[in-house]
């Protein structure tokens, strides 16, 4: 019988099937790539009914994302995993209990070559309800790099083993179990040889940290607030950035800190501002420093000894590319004397950022007191904040307030012919700021431009009639840039 046309242009059910299997064809190289961008272990897994050659290839992945996955699914993942290495081990749960964590940690420590990044946060039932088991962390060999925020329970650090390849550790929003290994055992180089990054961050029970590395390049503490005694002696540090941590440092008349850190470019340090609790080694190679803050008025010897060993800790260099400095004023000054005298000589300095916290008061005296020390400079930052949020009242300059003295400040000439660029963050358009950032235009003689970034909460006629303002006194070489909320107008 012959066949009609149709049915000769219809393909057979061999053929039919032949082409429907589409996904059998693809390369292992190309079906692997397309579950990695699933970016869920449990999807990944799921994708084997798609086709015969599937089966299993989800356990060759180079990464593997759990998002509130029951753990035993994650230990058993784990332990059918086949891959030549595992880059990436992500874990993000709620509420997960040490128990159902060390079900599958050991497994991980065993498989993970690249990174391990687990959080686990508190539901919101839980509230500031802490449990105090401690989960056992133990010795990651093979990672390189590891990220723990955790917030629910306490973490005990194994008491041996060598993290030979580890280069990064983050440790954010934790609990530490004390001895018998601590911290700074852990990342010391007998046990972290290849340790290059270190971020601590919102740690608690961590009062003491000595780190010895021969590899560190690059450390981060912040928000530490049982930290009592730190020493580091770490030759390939660059970067160091201590925030709110070793409060105190500022007052202690014995040694709180000490950094032994030939190798030191960038130091942020801005509570640092005693050189008699804090030890700081030779720094040849500093390049970026950021300090204490510097109290514009005080009533009693406490602000002004404060200024003085902020200045004991500024004439240790004699030239930086980078200096940033904080100048602070009280709400009420009006029985206060005028401290920016006892600021002597600044290094030599190409870029400066200023950060003044003003309280509304007038605070041209202190600023051009400090570009009097650093003439040199050829970028300008300047941060201001009129009403701190340290200081919960309404802040008002008061009419018979001294903050406007003195007043020559607004007649002495002031050359700063190498300033080529300002930039200035939170610009409100008060009256005191306007008056300081005018007389700029003339000081910086080879100025090429002036960036203004304005308060949030300034309209955007507002912002309108300050441009104009700035138009009518800037010079027409110079590029005038006005930003609200990030954007140009």
């Amino acid at each position: 019988m012959e066949r009609s046309d149709d049915e000769a242009k219809r393909p057979k059910r061999a053929d039919v099937g032949a082409e429907a299997d589409h996904f059998s064809a693809l390369p292992d190289d190309l079906i692997i790539s397309i579950l990695v961008k699933l970016r869920d272990a449990a999807a990944a897994c799921k994708t084997s009914v798609l086709a015969r050659r599937w089966l299993g290839l989800w356990a060759q992945l180079p990464e593997l994302h759990f998002l509130h996955a029951d753990p035993d699914d994650i230990r058993d993942a784990l332990n059918a995993y086949r891959g030549p290495e595992l880059l990436l081990l992500s874990v993000v749960a709620e509420d997960a209990s040490p128990e159902s964590v060390s079900a599958w940690l050991p497994i991980a420590a065993r498989r993970v070559t690249g990174a391990l990044r687990f959080q686990n946060s508190p539901s919101p039932q839980r509230g500031d309800d802490y449990d105090d088991d401690d989960l056992a962390l133990p010795c990651f060999g093979t990672a390189v790099e590891i990220l723990l925020h955790l917030q629910v329970f306490r973490l005990a650090l194994p008491a041996n083993g060598v993290f030979a390849r580890l280069t990064k550790l983050y440790l954010f929003g934790l609990r530490l179990r004390g001895p018998p290994c601590g911290l700074g055992d852990a990342v010391s180089s007998p046990r972290s040889p290849c340790l290059k990054f270190l971020s601590v961050i919102e740690v608690w029970v961590l009062d003491v940290l000595t780190i010895h590395s021969e590899s560190l390049e690059y450390l981060l503490l912040e928000e530490l607030p049982e930290l009592q005694h730190l020493v580091v002696k770490a030759p390939a540090l660059r970067e160091l950035a201590v925030h709110n941590c070793l409060d105190n440092a500022l007052t202690s008349t014995e040694l709180v800190a000490g950094i032994s850190a030939p190798g030191l470019e960038s130091l942020m340090w801005p509570n640092l501002c005693n050189p008699g609790s804090v030890q700081l080694g030779a720094m040849p190679h500093l390049r970026e420093l950021a300090i204490a803050s510097f109290q514009v008025y005080g009533q009693d010897n406490t602000p002004a000894m404060m200024n003085r060993r902020l200045m004991a800790v500024l004439r240790r260099f004699q030239s930086l590319e980078s200096l940033t400095l904080s100048l602070t004023y009280p709400p009420d000054i009006r029985t206060y004397r005028f401290l920016m005298g006892e600021m002597g000589s600044l290094p030599d300095i190409t870029f400066l950022a200023l950060h003044v916290t003003s309280c509304q008061h007038s605070f041209g005296a202190s600023l051009s007191h400090v570009l009097r020390m650093c003439t040199s400079i050829r970028v300008l930052h300047l941060y201001f904040d009129a009403k701190p949020e340290w200081h919960k009242e309404e802040t008002v300059c008061l009419s018979d307030c001294i903050c406007d003295e003195p007043q020559k400040w607004k007649t002495e000439e002031l050359v700063l012919d190498g300033l080529e660029e300002v930039e200035i963050f939170d610009f409100g358009g008060t009256e005191h700021e306007v008056a300081v950032v005018k007389p700029l235009f003339c000081w910086a003689t080879v100025l090429k431009r002036m960036k203004v970034n304005l308060l949030y909460s300034v309209t955007e006629s507002r912002g309108g009639e300050l441009r104009n303002l700035f138009l009518s006194f800037c010079r027409p070489e110079i590029l005038l840039e006005f930003r609200r909320r990030g954007r140009l107008f």
